[in-house]
């Protein structure tokens, strides 16, 4: 039997029938705008099933040399991993003067490696570069328990001839910026030896005596 035609329902429908019926459409447009329309995709489906393209320019920005060294950038205030054998293989150095030692010889665009590991000759820290993997600092480190110490310290690593290019010194806490500057001053370095050669002296606190700098001046 044909039901029955009334002005408040959508061909006869009932409320009930009407809303399931609504419903229905519903569905079915966004059906077809979801398979002909990928603009159309909501932004959570586009990000968990990104398209070829999408996943293209996401491995390109992976990959390319301003990510590479922001990546770098970011290494520099997290602890390295030879960290626990420079403290291994310094009796007397605390972790605050490394921490501080980190930070104010550790390039830009460079990770720290402990070449040969524990033991082994050649400079405490190895800085290379992110992307060639070639040296480009090294950082040879000292613990001095007096300040006229820390020239002599300084002195010896030169004879040596060690390959770093930095010497950093551990001073006892409460060492007076003025005294080590002094001390290192009136010292007879050999401007041969001493050239291309820097410096940073701490505390054992981690508070900076000599930031990085020359030696010779």
């Amino acid at each position: 039997m044909r039901r029955a035609i009334c002005a408040r329902a959508a061909s006869g429908f009932s409320p009930v029938e009407q809303i399931v019926m609504t419903a229905n459409i519903a569905l079915k447009r966004q059906i077809f705008t979801l398979t002909h329309s990928p603009k159309a995709i909501s932004p959570r489906a586009s990000s968990a099933c990104p398209r070829p393209q999408r996943r293209a320019r996401q491995t390109r920005e992976i990959e390319s040399p301003t990510t590479r060294r922001n990546a770098a950038i970011k290494a520099r205030s997290q602890p390295f991993e030879c960290r626990s054998i420079i403290l291994d293989e310094h009796p007397g150095l605390t972790r605050e003067a490394l921490e501080t030692i980190e930070e104010t010889t550790q390039p830009t665009g460079t990770a720290p490696d402990r070449p040969g590991g524990k033991g082994a000759p050649g400079p405490d820290v190895d800085y290379r570069d992110v992307e060639t993997k070639e040296p480009v600092t090294g950082v040879q480190i000292k613990v001095a328990n007096s300040v006229k110490a820390i020239p002599r310290l300084i002195r010896n690593d030169l004879v040596s001839k060690q390959p770093s290019t930095i010497i950093a010194v551990q001073a006892p806490e409460g060492t007076a910026s003025g005294a080590v500057r002094g001390a290192i001053r009136d010292f007879p370095f050999d401007p041969e030896e001493a050239a291309g050669k820097s410096i940073v002296v701490v505390d054992s606190r981690g508070k900076i005596l000599i930031r990085l700098s020359p030696l010779l001046r």
